[in-house]
């Protein structure tokens, strides 16, 4: 929500909650963190109907709308239905479906007291259309950041062999490991050198070593010199698919009948049900990827974890099917894949930031004007203008919130972190009382600046 639109909320917030309480409705709060975002049906000769559409911290996305229909001619009634969505799978909680009649009315007839209450349900519509149009989206930024990886002694060795893995799959993800490792690109450069498989055979067969089983510690150390390695995997792999049979109930439509709606139109709808069992399947998938990353110069395991990963998909017959073993198998496999990844290595990943657009703290016209342009570039993906449009403002507003913030944000996305936490700590002296944002984005950079330590350690080795 813009600067704007957040004192345009403030000031019609005391006048929607007495109309919320006057006609029985739920107050819906202003939240300053949100965008709002309405639309308004057509007209017909019987109806006009405002909806509402709000996706709150609750989690979910909620429908408010306030209905005026023609019961008979001069004759109205005026009814607010709600309903809310969750926005993920956690969100079930928050589903409800609800209309509540708030009042009819005759226009020839109407007493004082609804005649009030109708010039308050338009005078609220009046309100949330107002406050939607002057409320906006915050403008938001995207950007690739470089992690390092999460287990430090792991990312440090580069010159790396895999060996055959234990486990019925164990062979195949021997491959799957080799690639995903192989495929690690930092900065245009591969981060691992991985030995190939065909010096790691000879070596294991000069060796006597089995292809595929469990081997000690000492013994990955000395195939790992054989082979030139710093370091050398080892490790245990299953898997498994499994599927149980059960039943579920259904209801079955054994007739219809025709019916005719007041327009004349025709439709078939039961008019018979009756009580079925339905065979039905659920598929279970579980996969663990236990490596081990020995030293070769020391012979030590200096790193070792389990990964793991489950899924479960199910369906009843003459329904949706159901993902095959090799799908469920390979999501699994996948999942956990990933984690190994991000240990073990740095990885990319997106961060969302959140520009500041508040203007109640500068008296320079042209600081307001180079902030909003800077804002425009923003979200037309040009960070280069927007920063260097900032900068040009900061002098003319020397302790503007929003330009020092906006500033920040520029300097993480530019690899400064220590230039952000500087600017953020301006602002944070500056305030009265905590802001949610600064404090978020003070604990980011402190964060960004360890991890910038770690990730020069294991760019070095």
């Amino acid at each position: 929500m813009t600067a704007s639109g957040l004192q345009g909320a403030r000031s019609g917030a005391l006048f929607f909650r007495k109309t919320a309480k006057l006609l029985h409705l739920d107050y819906l709060a202003i939240y300053e963190q949100l965008c709002y975002a309405f639309t308004i049906g057509r007209k017909t000769t019987k109806r006009k109907r405002y909806s509402l559409a709000a996706n709150p911290i609750s989690g979910c996305t909620e429908h408010f709308s306030i209905e005026r229909t023609e019961e008979k001619r001069g004759s109205w009634r005026y009814a607010r239905s709600a309903s809310t969505a969750p926005l993920s799978s956690q969100g079930d909680h928050c589903c409800f479906q609800k209309q509540t009649i708030l009042h009819e009315e005759d226009d020839e007839h109407m007493t004082g007291k609804t005649r009030g209450k109708s010039r308050v349900v338009k005078a609220a519509v009046a309100v949330f259309l107002a406050l939607l149009a002057v409320s906006g989206c915050a403008t938001t930024i995207k950007t690739n950041v470089l992690m390092p990886g999460r287990v430090s002694q792991a990312a440090q060795f580069k010159s790396i062999a895999v060996m055959p893995l234990d486990g019925p799959d164990g062979t195949a993800f021997t491959s799957v490991v080799e690639s995903t490792l192989a495929s690690v690109i930092i900065d245009d450069k591969q981060y691992f050198q991985i030995v190939d498989r065909g010096s790691l055979d000879k070596a294991m067969e000069e060796m006597k070593l089995s292809m595929a089983g469990v081997v000690d510690a000492n013994t990955a150390a000395q195939v790992g010199k054989m082979v030139g390695a710093k370091g050398i995997y080892t490790g245990l792999v299953t898997s498994s698919v499994e599927d149980s049979r059960y039943t579920e109930n259904r209801k079955k439509c054994s007739s219809y009948r025709t019916v005719t709606d007041s327009k004349g139109k025709k439709s078939q709808e039961c008019s018979r049900w009756y009580d079925s069992t339905v065979n039905c399947t659920k598929r279970s998938a579980m996969f663990s990827f236990t490596p081990k990353l020995v030293e070769v110069e020391s012979s030590r395991i200096i790193f070792s974890n389990v990964y793991e990963d489950t899924a479960q998909a199910k369906g009843c017959a003459g329904e949706a099917a159901i993902p095959d073993q090799q799908q469920m198998k390979k999501k699994v496999q996948e999942a956990a894949v990933q984690k190994f990844r991000m240990d073990v290595a740095p990885y990319y990943t997106v961060m969302t930031f959140t520009l500041k657009d508040g203007t109640s703290d500068i008296t320079a016209e042209a600081a307001k004007t180079k902030l909003k342009d800077g804002l425009k570039f923003a979200g037309g993906n040009r960070m280069d203008r927007a920063c260097a449009l900032w900068s040009e403002a900061k002098p003319l507003a020397p302790n503007a919130i929003s330009i020092l913030f906006n500033l920040g944000i520029c300097a993480e996305t530019q690899g400064k972190p220590e230039v952000a936490l500087a600017l953020y700590q301006q602002i944070d002296k500056t305030l009265t009382k905590p802001d949610d944002s600064v404090s978020k984005a003070l604990a980011r950079v402190n964060e960004s600046i360890e991890g910038r330590k770690k990730l020069g350690s294991q760019m070095a080795k």
